[in-house]
């Protein structure tokens, strides 16, 4: 493929399909694991399953790589599906947060 000059950025965008789809898969499990909000991360997770079985499948990968890759999908696959069910504290895990917050 050729590099546009015009654009020095494209050339990260000139990745071949199976390493595109790596890439995207490690770019959303980043944001998995940066996210607090639990229903962005159930999201997150969905897509995460779907691409790594579309990895599992891919007939460019090596037969070891995309064996690794369905391991990893069957991990994704059983971690909830929901978003967990948020309980209010009560006054003694409030009492307890404070703690935790002045001793990490």
């Amino acid at each position: 493929m050729e590099r546009d000059t015009d654009w020095p950025e494209a050339d990260t965008y000139l990745l071949p399909g199976s390493e595109a789809v790596l890439a995207a898969t490690l770019a959303l499990m980043t944001g998995h694991a940066q996210s607090a909000c639990e229903r962005q991360r159930t999201a997150l997770a969905h897509k995460i399953r779907h691409l790594l079985f579309a990895l599992s499948q891919q007939a460019s990968l090596s037969d070891s790589m995309r064996a690794m890759v369905g391991r990893l999908h069957a991990h994704w696959q059983a971690l909830p599906q929901k978003p967990a069910q948020r309980v209010r504290p009560s006054a003694s895990g409030r009492a307890a947060q404070a703690l935790m917050a002045v001793w990490p």
